[in-house]
């Protein structure tokens, strides 16, 4: 995972470094004056239930990791992307979907209404959100992207915050059916979420969490099936999420 995810980065214009939790640990690396963070999906620990606990605990229990992330999260100049594993760690962190929301009432991604780990192929729409990832991709559908997750469930233990996340657009991702719409009907929705809601930004649009591995599609040749009009591109529109960060880091850097 951390690979495909290294690659489609690169593929967009970043130098990426691919670091360990343990290289952070032990002082071997560090994330000060990096631009992007990204967090990987794919078996994370082994994929053990709740494998964002642990991966969480890493960071907050290390005072090198807290600090660190903690400095990243404020600094007005860089992005955060987390796809599956990386998607739990943000919800279990605070960042998402926004971190002035008590933690106790904000959204943890849960087992699957299924009961089941389940890898297959579904269709997502990018929603209307004020995303710096997402520029420009409102109402994208994609047909085939590859989902793997044991816990994609967006469990809301307060129906005020999943109301407020809907009102203020924070909602970046949805499974869809056939017709475009967003579905709770299993397989179209592999984890049962509700409203087919399988990704969050933070209010500031800097911070981008998906259960969809955008990062398994980059290139055309990944995609089983693809749209007419899609056929003569030189990459997946998939590409374009990172594409869009880069865009805005170097614009970002130049002003």
């Amino acid at each position: 995972g951390d690979h495909e995810l290294g690659s489609a980065l690169f593929a967009a214009g970043f130098e990426v470094f691919d670091y360990n939790m343990l290289d952070i640990l032990e002082e071997r690396a560090s994330i000060r004056g990096m631009d992007l963070l990204a967090l990987a999906g794919g078996f994370a620990d082994g994929d053990v239930p709740e494998t964002a606990v642990g991966w969480v605990k890493m960071i907050q229990d290390n005072p090198i990791a807290a600090e660190q992330f903690e400095e990243f999260r404020q600094r007005p100049d860089t992005l955060v992307f987390g796809v599956c594993n990386g998607f739990q760690v943000l919800t279990r962190m605070g960042w998402l979907p926004g971190y002035d929301i008590p933690l106790k009432t904000k959204p943890q991604l849960q087992q699957n209404k299924s009961g089941r780990f389940q890898s297959r192929l579904v269709s997502v729409r990018f929603e209307n959100c004020d995303n710096v990832f997402l520029e420009g991709m409102a109402g994208t559908i994609f047909p085939q992207v590859w989902i793997a997750h044991g816990e994609g469930y967006p469990y809301f233990p307060d129906p005020d915050v999943m109301d407020q996340v809907r009102q203020d657009r924070l909602v970046a991702m949805s499974f869809v059916d056939f017709d475009g719409n967003p579905t709770e009907v299993y397989p179209l929705n592999p984890n049962g979420s509700p409203l087919g809601i399988t990704g969050l930004s933070s209010p500031n649009g800097r911070i981008l969490g998906i259960m969809p591995h955008l990062e398994r599609s980059f290139q055309l040749w990944q995609m089983p099936w693809l749209p007419k009009e899609w056929r003569n591109l030189e990459a997946s529109p998939c590409l374009r999420v990172f594409q869009n960060a880069y865009a805005w880091l170097m614009n970002h850097e130049q002003t």
